[in-house]
């Protein structure tokens, strides 16, 4: 019994042009969800959940005609229109039966055909283990009898490549991609738009295999292909150009990913519809891509105006029943205002310490629920594709750090010591800078409790006489600070000679353009001097650190 569909140049394959395909089921309509789809890993806050982009919209189905009472053509009917509401469970069972049923008439081809949306039902309920299955059965049908040139065939080696792309068969998806780039390259009338969703695809498979050359390259060429054949205001280009900055950023490409995130913001913000409540997403981006390159005065009034948007959100729902990624827009936000009050204007003040309490508070509920999920998945796909984002706890950490700061500045010293030291429990996953710097503030917390011994002992683990202070910025969170706290510390021990060779190691690394924290050591070396009686040499220093001090218009940091 044959059953050609209507309009199908080829039996037992999807009808119409790849572009016809692309408009209508391959990508969404939907813009928040296929920016959405690279949000979450790593680097990006703003998402609308990982399945958004996974949504499969099936070709619209012509009633057959003349179809009469024949039972199996009613209930192919009927598993269509199922597709077409989104019922995919029950089309999955449906499709199921219709192929295996034992006394089935169905054709070779038209089996095929009902395989290919049974794949597509599986996608569509992210079994992808399933889905894949039935890709690779159909590819393999087709390739034996030397069809695999054809547009449905490559259409089919898409969708497998996807599958094993959620999968996180990420070097099986790049082999399936690349071939379906190079025989669309091969073929005559190749489609335009479903190359470009391959070149997108293949980067960002790169970008899970490490390759990241090869990664914005593809990207790049996307977003390229997508802005000449779309334009540069197209939701389709825009979302290209989302992927492409979210790349940059999680390279550290920070103003390379701000100017496109900036280009980005200029064209939502004129979007109507549901479209433009992107725009606040993208405006968050710009402030954290400003703030990684500490242009404070330029990232403060974005963050602002996001924090502002998300507490006068009419739908802002109790804690116990929101979704995970608005604990985690909002922690972030908090984080980078309390982390800025630090930074810009040294306010350590009950506001300060609020903002980070809560940033840590709700960025710990959105990793701890991240990790609950992806093991999970790992256990569903029995593969591992638990890949924790590591950058986003890495900023848990530096803001744990920030608020162990502010609270000994208020003298909290106790607090500020546990929260210190928690900050080692996550070693293996922050950055040198940081450890360094949770050293340097927990030895000042025990300095300030007079525990001087566990302090000096705590220091020598992390600077030694040949430790190299080259290229030191002189932050207050370096090994130059280190040195200068453990030449305090000699300092209040009576130990003047250890003190002087602290400090004037700090001194001799001299910076671009002095700042408070070499001036304080500049000055703490002229009072270890005056202690040793070698006023000739103390002099120069106490003098040119106070006219550094008016020069910068800063106090030192401690008198000793």
């Amino acid at each position: 019994m044959s059953m050609q569909r209507h309009g199908a140049p080829l039996a037992g394959l999807p009808a119409g042009s790849g572009a016809a395909i692309e408009a209508s089921f391959v990508t969404t309509t939907n813009y928040g969800s296929q920016i959405a789809y690279n949000y979450g890993s790593i680097s990006n806050y703003f998402c609308l959940g990982g399945d958004a982009a996974h949504q499969c919209r099936f070709r619209n189905i012509s009633p057959r005609n003349g179809s009469g009472e024949d039972s199996v053509c009613k209930k192919i009917d009927k598993a269509h229109k199922l597709c077409n509401a989104n019922r995919w469970s029950t089309t999955k069972a449906l499709l199921h039966k219709l192929i295996h049923a034992p006394d089935s008439t169905l054709e070779t081809a038209d089996r095929n055909l009902l395989q290919y949306d049974l794949a597509h039902a599986h996608f569509a309920l992210a079994e992808f283990d399933a889905a894949a299955t039935h890709f690779q059965d159909l590819l393999e049908i087709y390739i034996k009898r030397g069809e695999q040139c054809r547009k449905d065939v490559r259409d089919i080696r898409l969708w497998l490549a996807r599958s094993l792309y959620c999968l996180g068969r990420y070097a099986d998806a790049s082999e399936e991609l690349q071939s379906f780039i190079m025989l669309c390259d091969q073929a005559d009338g190749a489609d335009l738009e479903q190359v470009i969703t391959a070149r997108l695809w293949l980067g960002l498979t790169f970008e899970r295999l490490g390759s990241h050359d090869l990664a914005k390259d593809q990207l790049l060429g996307a977003f390229e292909g997508r802005t000449r054949s779309l334009g540069p205001e197209h939701l389709k280009t825009l979302a290209c150009r989302h992927h492409l900055a979210n790349f940059l950023y999680k390279q550290k490409a920070y103003l390379e990913a701000h100017e496109h995130f900036q280009a980005l913001l200029l064209i939502e913000d004129n979007l109507s519809g549901p479209e433009r409540a992107e725009a606040m997403g993208t405006r968050c981006m710009i402030a954290f891509c400003l703030a990684k390159v500490e242009h404070y005065d330029e990232a403060e009034p974005h963050l602002e105006r996001v924090l502002a948007r998300i507490y006068s959100r009419p739908y802002r729902r109790p804690y116990d029943i929101r979704d995970d990624q608005d604990d985690r827009d909002e922690g972030l936000v908090c984080y980078w205002l309390g982390r800025i009050a630090i930074d810009k204007r040294d306010q350590h003040g009950d506001h300060t310490v609020q903002l980070l309490k809560h940033a840590l508070v709700l960025i710990s509920k959105y990793l701890n629920s991240q990790s609950a999920e992806q093991e999970m998945e790992a256990a569903q796909h029995g593969c591992d594709c638990c890949s924790h984002d590591y950058e986003l706890q890495n900023e848990l950490v530096w803001c744990r750090y920030y608020l162990a700061h502010t609270m000994r500045h208020q003298r909290q010293l106790l607090a500020a010591e546990q929260a210190y030291r928690r900050i080692f429990d996550a070693a293996g996953v922050i950055s040198q800078e940081l450890l360094v710097a949770s050293y340097n503030g927990l030895a000042n917390c025990l300095w300030q409790q007079k525990r001087l011994k566990e302090a000096k002992a705590l220091l020598e683990q992390v600077v030694s006489a040949s430790s190299s202070l080259q290229g030191c910025r002189h932050t207050g969170r370096d090994l130059g600070a280190c040195l200068h706290t453990l030449g305090r510390i000699h300092y209040d021990m009576g130990q003047y000679a250890e003190a002087r060779e602290c400090f004037q190691r700090v001194v001799d690394a001299v910076p671009e353009k002095p700042n408070v924290h070499y001036n304080s050591s500049r000055h703490a070396l002229s009072t270890a001097l005056f202690k040793l009686r070698q006023f000739n040499s103390a002099f120069p220093h106490r003098n040119q650190a106070y006219r550094t001090a008016k020069q910068v218009g800063s106090v030192f940091e401690c008198e000793l």
